[in-house]
């Protein structure tokens, strides 16, 4: 290498890429076919941002000197660069060719398999990459994003904590470790290892979304809301947003702050009128609204995306006044891009064959969506054509099982990309679209707003309205409907007959011991297992009340994943047995989270379930009432209150429904305290049960139903 560019690396080196440049630049006017003024004129543009000068100068260098294995790297780095992934991924390879231990390139070809898709083979490139370097934090990361690519979350993370290890200021590390283990239910770790990417790198928007993510499944909405605000400020700066986009986004994120649970029944009205005054807000905001740029209708529709409103329902009002609210305001913000799914889709000429559709995040084993597999599954085949669609393809097992009735897709929809993926839906011609569980969901809430078939419904999986115009009808069944429930929805309200659940009782073979989940033997144990936020303050007197008048009975929940969470239920509910005068150490038991069949084998050592009061639970009823185990439920006004009803009228057992709070109390310390009473209610249920898991009525109903609609279209 000659002076002048020995000269100008050392400038290069120095980080002063003028001087580097206008050296390089000299030399190759005196030797236009140096591979050393090639090069180090690429590497110089590289670092200056200019990825098309760079990629030229490296292939100019390369085919000067094809066996430089560092110029075959830095070409495939410019490649990657220019989005040129394929071109870049031959360059990696053919400096492995060159040196087959070289680890930059090992790591560089890894990625770009990554943004290939092609992830069993990132995950053999990064192998073999840490086989060579070990102590590389970069590699471990890269083999960490590849097995959570592939569902591999446990050794994903294992990898994330490794190159963190290795690296303690890796802020990317510590960033994918957080995600991950939100991702696996770990959210007091997840928040952890998120804020300490954030501390790394305070000023890159995407940590700070993914703190706020890992603080909402904590429970920690407030901090929730603090992140993702610090992150809209950094977005909007960036996007040149106008004060009235970050008013807008502003009032959006204020919707996420309300608390998974309640201190008390103020901070309930508290938060449910902050709820209220935001959407005020948005109201305002859009009665002045201006002209917005492409990058600012981005923003707005990122911060949509952050909203499910799954923790509204759970304040047990009637929601649909504010749902419907969000949905007009919703609608109205994303119209620059979504005009073309607000209108009417009319009859699909040709006839034939019903063209039923399903979409959801959650189709797979979820509460949301597993209880319409048995529906679809119960239809005439000969009649219907069913096209099942996977938003963001979370999977499982059971979507295997739904993806064997029909056209199966894998569809991402977030906000960069729902458009593509309503179009494809629409595309697709259907005649009935069912959307399961909107609200449980980011992506189940926008896709509410649009109108891609002539018949929409709303499954039960979220039993609350969704509010929005687009959607024709709420699929209830007849024995979950008060009388006048249909005032609660926006949809009409179809009440089918006798619908079952997806589940299967067990048969009849030794229970679990108690000492297992740390209960106590010798004990009347009443379970209460809901999630904690369907306990509200003003229910906690009643398990007080049960207690003191059944003091030998001992009672168990099941904690939150959060310890804030659980932490503030259980000094919540022990105020109330304390003002009952019951020592809440010696009456109540908080089982730690379990996986879902332990879960499930918890209802084998109860004696009685108590159901919550305000938002029943369906599917524990379901387990409960397939072991023979008496479930006390007390129906409310709304239809999320009613799920248990529907059960026990299914199998004859009403009288397990109580009619007030007295009524509700009397029942349960009834079965606490009478054995025999007991007994006879349970041999009761076991000889009904089966009754539980026929769904021929539902079926015949369902496809009467949608046979009737799709024939009155016009």
């Amino acid at each position: 290498m000659n002076r002048g560019l020995q000269d100008a690396l050392a400038a290069f080196q120095a980080g002063d890429l003028a001087e580097a440049e206008r050296l390089c630049a000299a030399a190759l006017a005196a030797q236009p076919d140096s591979f050393d003024a090639l090069h180090l004129s690429g590497l110089v543009a590289a670092r200056g941002g200019d990825a098309v000068r760079a990629e030229r100068l490296f292939a100019r260098a390369v085919a000067i000197n094809p066996q430089i294995a560092q110029a075959r790297l830095n070409h495939g780095n410019a490649l990657r660069a220019l989005n040129r992934h394929e071109d870049a991924l031959a360059s990696y390879t053919r400096a492995l060719a060159l040196k087959a231990d070289y680890a930059p390139a090992i790591g560089n070809r890894g990625a770009v398999l990554l943004l290939l898709g092609r992830h069993e083979e990132a995950e053999a490139a990064y192998r073999r990459g840490i086989a060579i370097a070990p102590g590389d934090a970069a590699m471990h990361l890269g083999l960490g994003n590849a097995l959570k690519e592939l569902g591999r979350l446990a050794d994903a993370a294992v990898c994330f904590t490794r190159a963190a290890e290795l690296r303690p200021d890796f802020a990317e590390a510590h960033n994918n470790l957080g995600t991950t283990l939100k991702d696996l239910g770990r959210p007091d770790e997840a928040s952890a290892s998120c804020a300490r990417a954030a501390e790394l790198k305070p000023g890159d928007p995407a940590v700070q979304d993914n703190l706020g993510a890992a603080y909402y499944e904590q429970g920690r909405t407030d901090l929730t809301v603090v992140h993702y605000k610090r992150a809209l400020l950094l977005k909007a700066k960036a996007a040149e947003a106008s004060p009235w986009t970050l008013a807008v986004c502003d009032a959006l994120i204020d919707l996420i702050g309300l608390p998974a649970i309640y201190r008390d029944d103020a901070e309930v009205a508290a938060s449910r009128g902050n709820f209220a005054a935001a959407l005020d807000r948005l109201k305002a905001l859009l009665a002045e609204r201006p002209e917005t740029s492409t990058a600012e209708e981005g923003l707005i529709a990122e911060c949509l995306f952050k909203l499910n409103h799954f923790l509204l329902g759970y304040q047990q009002r009637d929601d649909k006044p504010l749902l419907q609210s969000y949905c007009a305001i919703a609608v109205e913000l994303l119209k620059p891009r979504f005009g073309l799914f607000l209108r009417p889709v009319g009859r699909r000429p040709g006839g034939g064959k019903i063209r039923l559709g399903v979409a959801s995040e959650l189709l797979m084993n979820h509460n949301g969506a597993n209880w319409i597999y048995p529906w679809l599954a119960g239809l005439p085949r000969d009649d219907y054509e069913f096209f099942l669609y996977s938003l963001n393809g979370r999977t499982d097992w059971l979507t295997g099982k739904f993806a064997t009735l029909g056209a199966y897709r894998w569809l991402p929809f977030r906000a960069d990309s729902y458009a593509k993926s309503l179009s494809a839906i629409r595309a697709d011609a259907l005649d009935v679209l069912i959307l399961p569980d909107v609200g449980m969901t980011p992506s189940s809430r926008i896709i509410a707003l649009a109108r891609l078939a002539p018949i929409q419904c709303l499954g039960w999986g979220h039993p609350i309205t969704t509010g929005s115009a687009t959607i024709d009808y709420f699929l209830s069944s007849a024995g979950m409907e008060p009388e006048n429930g249909g005032a609660h929805f926006t949809e009409t309200v179809v009440k089918i007959p006798n619908p079952a659940f997806f589940h299967d009782h067990p048969g009849e073979s030794a229970p679990p011991q108690r000492q297992r989940f740390g209960l106590p033997e010798g004990k009347t144990l009443l379970g209460s297992v809901q999630n904690l936020f369907k306990y509200l303050p003003h229910s906690d007197d009643l398990f007080a009340r049960i207690a003191e008048a059944a003091p030998e009975a001992v009672f168990a929940f099941v904690g939150h994943r959060s310890a804030h969470v659980t932490g503030l239920f259980t000094q919540r509910l022990a105020r109330a047995f304390e003002r009952r005068g019951q020592r809440f150490e010696d009456r109540v038991r908080i089982v730690p989270p379990q996986p879902h069949q332990a879960f499930v084998d918890l209802f084998d050592v109860f004696d009685v379930v108590l159901d919550t009061p305000g938002w029943n639970g369906a599917n524990t009823t379901m387990f409960a009432l397939a072991r023979g185990c008496p479930v006390v439920t007390l129906p409310g006004e709304f239809t999320r209150s009613r799920h248990a009803l529907g059960l026990l009228g299914k199998i004859g057992m009403q009288e397990l429904a109580a009619a007030s709070e007295d009524a509700y109390v009397a029942l349960a310390v009834r079965l606490a305290t009478d054995q025999a009473y007991r007994a006879a209610v349970g041999e009761k249920i076991k000889s009904q049960r089966d009754r539980l898991l026929d769904n021929a009525a539902c079926c015949r109903f369902l496809d009467a139903f949608f046979k009737e609609k799709v024939a009155a279209l016009v």
